[in-house]
C-alpha cells in the first residue's frame, strides 16, 4: 500500500509530504519505543502488538479516505506499528540464532525487502481491477496472515517450553 499512498490517498501533494511525514516521524518513534517495551515485555507480544496496529491502520484507512485528519491518525498508527517490528523481529532472530545472529538478521532484512518488492508487484495487479482504496484490505489481509503466523509460534513455543519443564516468563 505505501508504495501506492500518492494514487490511495486523496490528497493534494503538500498534504502528501505531511502524510509522509507523519508516516516517518511516527515510524521513528515506533523503533524507538519497541525496543524499550521488547526489553521489558519480550519480543513475542511486542510483535503480536505491532502487527495487530499495522493491520488495523491498513483496514481502517480506507473510511478515513476524505478525512485528511483521519488519514493522519491511520497513517501514525501505520507507520509507529509497522516500524515497530524490526526490533522484536530481530530480538527473536538472535534469540533463536545467537551463534549466527547476523546471518539471520541480514536474511531477515533480505526478506523484507524482497516482501517490499513482490508486494508492490502484487499491488500493481491488484490496481487494475480495484479501486485504490481498497488496495489497503488486500495489504491488511496479508498482515493478519502474519500475525496468525506469529501467534502460532508464540503459543506453539510456549507449549514447548512448558512440555521441557522450564519456566515460561
Amino acid at each position: 500500500v505505501y508504495t501506492y499512498l500518492a494514487v490511495v490517498l486523496p490528497v493534494s501533494r503538500d498534504q502528501l509530504v505531511v502524510a509522509l511525514l507523519v508516516f516517518g516521524v511516527a515510524g521513528t518513534v515506533g523503533t524507538f519505543t519497541s525496543g524499550r517495551v521488547t526489553d521489558r515485555f519480550g519480543a513475542g507480544p511486542v510483535l503480536c502488538g505491532g502487527l495487530t496496529g499495522f493491520a488495523a491502520a491498513l483496514l481502517l484507512l480506507p473510511s478515513a479516505l476524505g478525512n485528511f485528519p483521519a488519514e493522519l491518525a491511520c497513517l501514525a498508527m501505520w507507520g509507529f506499528s509497522a516500524w515497530a517490528l524490526t526490533v522484536p523481529q530481530q530480538a527473536r532472530l538472535l534469540e533463536l540464532v545467537p551463534s549466527a545472529g547476523m546471518v539471520a538478521i541480514g536474511l531477515n532484512s533480505a526478506a523484507v525487502f524482497l516482501g517490499i518488492g513482490i508486494s508492490a508487484s502484487i499491488g500493481a495487479w491488484l490496481l487494475e481491477d480495484l479501486s485504490p482504496a481498497l488496495l489497503s484490505y488486500a495489504g491488511g489481509s496479508a498482515v493478519l496472515a502474519a500475525l496468525a503466523v506469529a501467534v502460532a509460534q508464540l503459543v506453539a513455543g510456549r507449549v514447548r517450553i512448558r512440555s521441557a519443564g522450564s519456566v515460561v516468563v
